[in-house]
């Protein structure tokens, strides 16, 4: 049991209510506990995200902690558990919602912030906050957000629920002999909700197309902000935390802070699949974890590829395509395709087939070009599970896009809109932008390029499934050996047979 399950044990427990200040994390460990039991379904903003959080350096009047509640959306009229949610852009402090409305109640004498200010202003060589320097330091508008014995944090400038206005800044002022004098300041643009000590916050992003607004299983993109040495974040992740609401569905996730020396090599952003007790639909999906909360992309249907399914496999379809059986070895088959062309014709089309029994005139993920009476077609086929996947169009973008998507139940969804050239030595290939996923790529996926080993030639490898989220396949090319790890097998055959080299 952690830190934080100690403190709400201690919190609930009997007599414990009536302890110093205990009443208020009593009352927001409950909340947080049957949020955690469950996933609400409430209508009310106040409600509508939920986030374990216990920020261990936020200062009120007296020095002693502020309750953390359940981070919101903004309102017009601030509810109380809006009021409450503690937010931060520095490490080492935060606040309420409600004192970037009024500051918080305190004893500090204006009189003394206003000569503080002054003398700020007054120095020479230093760029005073924006406020300070437009308006004087003695008529700059200022909240007061945290005080302790030992420092005062304050707004300056225009501050709203939402945070501060483009001319504020937070300033930090110290006690000295002297009165009080201004110690730093900086922007706070980057509002975030306040994190327990060795939980560092995660990013929630959209992939690629938005997110799937039709299952209850939507997969988006985690980033971890801080620095750490570039791990996969997948490891050190909490529980999301989610909260579904008739107008929106909040997440908030962080991470294990890293332990030690890191560098910033930069992160990769990852997929995480989400569980919620009903599908998107018309709900917008918030990243709660950022003040106010940042809507993530969702997929709308004007403009949203459609999810198909056979069993286990799945693969998107572009808008407008639609399924009509066709004849196939004496019996019907379901095949896909535009409205204004026949499918069954081939010239556009998707369609699964099993894999066991799929007759195969060219190597999985080869897409090739016929041309038949002034109609061209690029068509192919992928594994996803057991199914093959088969396709065409007369656009080669289309057909890729189809391909690259197949996969299992589970499997990261690609969106292969875009394509790059890589390159080493004299082999050449093309994969997936960003591998499909959006965001800054994953470093685990890649093409590796070595000496082909002696032995007989290997055209194509079978996959070896390293995670839900990791295929990796090989082959032969000239003198070289390719290895790609890719976030499904379909897209590992694309790009696989993609390659071209010499033959040394």
């Amino acid at each position: 049991m952690g830190d934080f399950e100690d403190r709400v044990g201690r919190a609930l427990g009997a007599g414990a209510e009536d302890a110093p200040a205990a009443h208020g994390l009593a009352d927001g460990a409950r909340r947080r506990l049957r949020a955690r039991r469950r996933r609400l379904a409430v209508a009310g903003v106040a409600a509508a995200v939920v986030a374990v959080v216990v920020p261990l350096a936020v200062f009120g009047q007296d020095g002693g902690d502020h309750n953390v509640s359940d981070p919101v959306p903004p309102a017009d009229s601030l509810e109380p558990d809006a009021a409450d949610t503690e937010v931060s852009c520095v490490g080492w402090v935060s606040w309420p919602v409600s004192a970037m409305v009024e500051g918080i109640p305190n004893d500090v004498e204006e009189a003394d912030v206003r000569d503080a200010f002054v003398r700020l202003q007054a120095a020479p060589g230093i760029d005073a906050p924006r406020a300070i320097q437009e308006q004087g330091g003695d008529a700059a508008p200022y909240i007061v957000l945290a005080v302790s014995d030992r420092v005062t944090v304050v707004g300056v400038g225009e501050w709203t629920s939402d945070g501060p206005r483009a001319d504020a800044q937070i300033v930090e002022l110290k006690q000295t002999s002297n009165g009080l004098k201004a110690v730093g300041w900086s922007d706070c643009r980057r509002l975030s909700v306040a994190l327990p000590e060795g939980r560092s916050r995660v990013e929630v992003t959209a992939p690629a197309g938005g997110v799937d607004p039709t299952t209850t299983s939507p997969q988006v993109l985690v980033h971890e902000g801080a620095c750490t040495s570039g791990r996969d974040p997948r490891a050190h992740l909490g529980e999301p935390q989610v909260t579904e609401t008739e107008g929106g569905v909040y997440v908030t996730l962080s991470s294990q802070a890293f332990d030690g020396a890191a560098t910033c090599v930069g992160n990769p952003r990852v997929p995480l699949t989400l569980h919620l007790d009903e599908p998107l639909g018309d709900r917008q999906l918030y990243d709660a974890g950022t003040w106010p909360p940042t809507p993530i992309r969702v997929a709308r249907a004007d403009e949203q590829w459609q999810t198909v399914a056979q069993d286990h496999a799945r693969a998107e379809l572009p808008p407008g395509w639609h399924e009509v059986e066709c004849g196939s070895d004496g019996g019907e088959h379901p095949v896909f395709g535009p409205t204004d062309v026949d499918p069954c014709e081939f010239g556009a089309y998707a369609a699964f087939y099993g894999g066991a029994t799929y007759d195969a005139l060219q190597f999985s993920g080869e897409v090739t070009r016929s041309e038949e009476d002034g109609e061209v077609r690029w068509s192919g086929y992928v594994y996803a599970g057991d199914w093959v996947l088969s396709a065409a169009s007369p656009d080669r973008d289309v057909t890729l896009r189809i391909l690259a998507s197949a996969r299992t139940d589970g499997q990261p969804v690609v969106v292969a809109d875009q394509w790059a050239a890589g390159a080493a030595g004299d082999a050449e290939w093309r994969y997936p932008t960003r591998w499909g996923l959006g965001g800054d790529p994953d470093p685990t996926y890649g093409v590796e390029v070595s000496a082909r080993p002696g032995g007989e030639r290997v055209e194509q490898s079978l996959p070896e499934q390293l995670d839900q989220a990791h295929v990796r396949m090989y082959g032969d090319v000239g003198t070289h050996r390719i290895t790609v790890t890719a976030p499904s097998r379909a897209v590992a055959e694309l790009v696989l047979s993609s390659v071209v080299a010499g033959e040394g």
